[in-house]
C-alpha cells in the first residue's frame, strides 16, 4: 500500500466527519472564539458587548486522533510512482480546502482542551463547550496562547509532507504530489518559506507555471 492508496482512507473518513458535524444537534465550539464591541453609541453613552466561546468535543476529539494516525501514516507509507507533470488550477484550490479542513480537524479539538480545562479551573464544573458574556482574567492571554501553537501547528501540516517527498492528505485525494525539481526534498527553511507564500496560486488561475513554484523550484506530479 503506497501513498496514493491513502486516498480511499481520508474520504471516508471526510464524509463520517461532515456528517457528524450536521448531525450533532447541540451548539459546539471547538476551539476559541470570542467578540467585543461597542454598540448602541448615542448621546455619549455605550453598551459594551463582550463574548467568549470555547471547548472542544468527545467525537470532535476522536477524528482528531484518526486524522492525525493517518496522516503520519501517509508520511511513512512507501511512495507511489510519479506520472507526468501537470498544472491544475483548481485541482490545486480543491486540495487547498481539503487540507485546511482536515488540518483544522485535527489541531482544533486538541487545542480546544486548553479552554476547556482552563474554565473548568476557573469554575470548578466541567463542561465540554461554555459561553459567556462576562470577561474572566487571562482571555486575552488564552487568546494568545492558542494563536501561538496553531499557527506552528497547521505550518507543520502543510510542511511535512514536502520534507517528507510525500503528498499531502489533500493532494493525495485529488491525486498529485508536490516535488522539487531537481527530485531531492526541500530544506526545512524553504518548505516553511513555500508553506507562508503557496496561497499566492489563488492569483495564478491564467499561469501555466505557479510563482511559489518558480520561487522554490517545485512542481506538481501526477500519483501513478
Amino acid at each position: 500500500m503506497n501513498v496514493k492508496h491513502f486516498r480511499w482512507l481520508f474520504l471516508p473518513l471526510l464524509v463520517a466527519l461532515l456528517v457528524t458535524m450536521f448531525s450533532v444537534d447541540t451548539p459546539f465550539t471547538i476551539g476559541l472564539s470570542g467578540e467585543f464591541s461597542i454598540i448602541g453609541l448615542s448621546g455619549g453613552c455605550s453598551q459594551d458587548k463582550y463574548r467568549i466561546a470555547g471547548g472542544t468535543a468527545p467525537w470532535a476529539l476522536a477524528f482528531s486522533v484518526i486524522v492525525i494516525g493517518l496522516y503520519f501514516l501517509l508520511m511513512c507509507a512507501p511512495p507511489a510512482e510519479h506520472g507526468q507533470k501537470f498544472s491544475s488550477w483548481w485541482r490545486r484550490l480543491a486540495a487547498f480546502w481539503l487540507d485546511f479542513f482536515l488540518a483544522v480537524a485535527a489541531v482544533a479539538p486538541i487545542l480546544g482542551l486548553i479552554p476547556t480545562f482552563t474554565e473548568w479551573r476557573r469554575t470548578g464544573v466541567f463542561v465540554w463547550n461554555f459561553e459567556r458574556a462576562t470577561f474572566a482574567p487571562g482571555d486575552g492571554l488564552l487568546f494568545a496562547v492558542l494563536f501561538a501553537l496553531a499557527i506552528p501547528a497547521f505550518a507543520f501540516y502543510f510542511s511535512w509532507p514536502l520534507l517528507r517527498r510525500r503528498p499531502s492528505p489533500g493532494t493525495c485525494i485529488m491525486g498529485y504530489q508536490i516535488v522539487a525539481d531537481e527530485g531531492a526534498a526541500l530544506t526545512l527553511g524553504a518548505a516553511l518559506k513555500r508553506t507562508l507564500l503557496g496561497v499566492t496560486f489563488l492569483g495564478d488561475r491564467y499561469r501555466t507555471k505557479f510563482r511559489v513554484d518558480a520561487w522554490f523550484g517545485t512542481h506538481a506530479v501526477k500519483l501513478k
